[in-house]
């Protein structure tokens, strides 16, 4: 199940949790800005990516 979350909301859930943010725009985009600690994998390519890439865990 997906829900959204306000930005106020995953601020504290990511103090809470140890939570990993994939971020799937495009490289460009990616680089124009993000969540810092974000991974990128793009839209584009992520079925390559897990191929090739594990995912960070805890």
């Amino acid at each position: 199940m997906y829900r959204s979350v306000s930005m106020d909301e995953f601020g504290q859930k990511q103090k809470r949790e140890n939570l990993n943010i994939i971020d799937v725009r495009e490289a460009d985009e990616f680089a124009a800005g993000h969540i810092p600690g974000a991974v990128s994998m793009p839209l584009s390519g992520l079925a390559q990516e897990f191929k090739t890439r594990e995912l960070p865990t805890t």
